[in-house]
């Protein structure tokens, strides 16, 4: 990991120069490959390096089901990590309470906490403790075909009667009303959520001691993806996930879609040929607040590293020394940057995209980060949604079996407590 170096400078003076920096450390960065995103980061690690011959950082990709799935746990499992890696909200939870995970208090600067966006900040926080830093955020949202709406003389959704009227004018043999995800996944939880907490409901307490999916919002979220389904408003499947807004909603699939903002980059690259607006997940009833959530990754350092500082110390320049964040999410429009200071810089350019201005100014105010709940209790809200989809499974049992679930596990849970503060 190691070799004995020396660096050739210049000198103020111009006078070349040697300089003996002992032993040079080599950092391991491991993310999930994305086409459109590791050109950009592999842009600033090969700066980094540049800029840094003392602490070299090698960049490593691989596909998304194996990073999640195999290798990260894999390399824990035999202790030999990543120093450096990105992790979702979902994960981190599991990786704190496991002791995996480097804390970054004592490397920050107020400053530097202070112009982190607050929802954004929280991510990475567990019970007061920041473990890395977040890179982007993606706000939930749903998609519509402007051209339909104007062709069948609709009107934006203020509730879910009326969204579910506007799925039903809209559904034709060839055409579904609303595209949903239904794999159960945590992608699934994840558009789901908005729909859950805009009925005023949520999962447990924030103290995680009492379930509360017994509750009429919690029944009412779960009966509308179960009516979406059953009543053919709604795909049982869709030729990809339904993060992908090209293959479906792009495609004429759908009238609508539930899907993130970086939706907007995928249609900017292969536009439809129709027109396209993008509106809030309206709430239960007319008036009460449209709640939406919010992804993105984190940088995170494994605590086993034998070079913390120097860990940290790439993590922080590029989320706060160079151009990154500009880069990867203000000049794509496909997210938004984790920084008030890059954000606030950014909204004259999020302003020329009708898209992103709807998720920067009326989206984002009201997102709620993504819930970092253990897999046990994800498992547990996967199997109500499946039941109410698929089962015939009544959205007051489903809730019940849901509710009774979860609170098992939490009288018996001894890990760290998840929740956020809002």
């Amino acid at each position: 990991m190691k070799r004995l170096a020396l660096i050739a400078c210049i000198a103020v003076s111009g006078v070349f120069c040697f300089v003996a920096v002992g032993q040079q450390v080599k950092l391991s960065f491991w993310k999930f490959a994305a086409t459109v995103d590791d050109p950009i980061i592999a842009k600033y690690v090969d700066e980094w390096n540049s800029l840094h011959p003392e602490t070299q950082v090698e960049f490593t990709t691989m596909p998304w089901g194996d990073y999640i799935g195999l290798a990260l746990p894999a390399a824990f499992a035999a202790g030999q990590g990543p120093d450096i890696f990105w992790l979702s909200p979902g994960d981190i939870l599991r990786y704190v309470n496991e002791g995996m995970l480097l804390p970054f208090d004592e490397y920050m600067t107020k400053d530097e906490l202070d112009d982190l966006v607050p929802a954004a900040r929280q991510r990475p926080t567990v019970e007061g403790v920041l473990y890395g830093l977040p890179v982007e955020i993606e706000p939930v949202a749903i998609y519509y075909n402007v051209d339909l709406f104007e062709q069948y003389g609709l009107a934006v959704p203020k509730d879910w009667d009326e969204l579910l009227d506007v799925a039903k004018k809209l559904t034709t043999p060839e055409r579904y009303g609303l595209i949903i995800e239904t794999i159960p996944s945590y992608y699934q939880l994840f558009t789901w959520y908005p729909f859950l907490w805009s009925a005023g409901a949520d999962v447990m307490t924030p103290d995680w001691k009492k379930a509360t999916m017994d509750t009429e919002g919690a029944i009412a979220a779960l009966k509308l993806w179960g009516d979406l389904i059953r009543n053919g408003l709604s795909p049982s499947s869709t030729p990809t996930s339904t993060s992908d807004i090209l293959s479906n909603f792009a495609a004429g699939l759908g009238a609508m879609q539930v899907c993130g903002m970086w939706a907007i980059a995928a249609l900017a690259a292969q536009p439809p040929d129709f027109r396209v607006g993008v509106f809030p997940v309206p709430p239960l009833k007319a008036g009460m607040p449209s709640i939406s959530v919010f992804g993105g990754w984190t940088f995170v350092v494994n605590k086993q590293t034998p070079h913390p500082k120097e860990a940290v110390e790439f993590c922080k320049w590029i989320i706060f020394k160079t151009d990154f964040l500009k880069e990867f999410c203000v000049d794509r429009m496909a997210k938004l940057p984790s920084r008030l200071s890059v954000l606030e810089a950014g909204k004259a350019q999020y302003a020329q995209n009708p898209l992103a201005q709807v998720f920067v100014e009326r989206i984002l105010p009201s997102a709620r980060p993504e819930p970092r709940f253990p897999p046990d209790i994800a498992k547990i809200l996967m199997d109500a949604l499946s039941g109410v989809m698929f089962g015939g499974v009544p959205a007051e049992q489903a809730a019940r079996i849901a509710n009774a679930q979860i609170q098992a596990f939490l009288d018996t849970y001894k890990g760290r407590v998840g929740a956020y503060s809002y």
